[in-house]
């Protein structure tokens, strides 16, 4: 293609971003792939959110609450007990949730079920 000028010109058809690692090309080679078979590549601004969960936050509160020795000391506390759910899971939630949304111990529980990822993992 040429400009008005008459000197040759691009245009870029489809931007995928910089190609840093093997997974960003092979995800690049699939959207050429659907592109030459003319199936719609969806675009972010496209996509609708209908569900958003919590989970980087847990993660790093999790990395926290091992480092600190916070896990170890609630097992040792409850030892001799027979405990017949995830205590130190609901425990580590329920202070994650205070740091996210502090409020009362029912949107907690709201929060643990609707919110964080992945939702299997809290049984009562």
């Amino acid at each position: 293609m040429r400009g008005k000028n008459g000197k040759p010109t691009h245009e870029v058809v489809k931007s995928l971003g910089r190609m840093k690692s093997k997974e960003d090309w092979e995800w690049a080679e699939s959207v050429l792939e659907a592109m030459k078979k003319e199936e719609k590549v969806p675009e972010a601004k496209d996509l609708k959110i209908e569900q958003q969960f919590e989970l980087g936050g847990i993660w790093a509160e999790e990395e926290l609450w091992r480092d600190c020795g916070i896990r170890e000391a609630l097992m040792e506390s409850i030892k001799h007990r027979k405990v017949e759910f995830k205590f130190e899971r609901i425990v580590l939630l329920l202070a994650v949730n205070r740091l996210y949304e502090p409020s009362s111990d029912l949107s907690a529980h709201r929060w643990i079920n609707e919110r964080v990822y992945p939702p299997a993992e809290v049984e009562y």
